[in-house]
């Protein structure tokens, strides 16, 4: 899937980006937790039956691109653990998708969980 570019009307949704962190219980025991990194502004779409299958041919199981901003601390490295909240959906970022020489937008191939 290539990375197409956004026009600066079509970042139209607030998305919040969040990672895991370590937080405690009420116990004060070590538990894992969503912290906020962020809240942007994206594209969001749905992908279509054939973006489907062309993510599950790279053994991608996605429903979603997510296209923000390009931001130099959610390149491909430090993407584990984070997910995105778009209202009340909960989307798990699979891969991102970035043009590393020019620096302009970045998109998330995401799973929406059931939560």
């Amino acid at each position: 899937m290539p990375l197409h570019h956004v026009l600066a009307g079509q970042y139209n949704r607030r998305v919040i980006i969040q990672k895991t962190a370590v937080g405690s219980d009420s116990e004060g025991s070590p538990k894992t937790i969503w912290a906020v990194v962020d809240t942007v502004w994206a594209k969001v779409e749905a992908l279509t039956a054939q973006e489907r299958v062309a993510a599950a041919q790279a053994q991608l199981d996605v429903t979603d691109s997510v296209t923000i901003r390009w931001r130099p601390d959610l390149v491909q490295a430090q993407i584990h653990n984070m997910r995105l909240l778009y209202g009340d959906r909960v989307l798990e970022i699979h891969d991102v998708i970035s043009d590393e020489a020019r620096h302009v937008d970045l998109q998330f191939l995401c799973l929406e969980m059931i939560i």
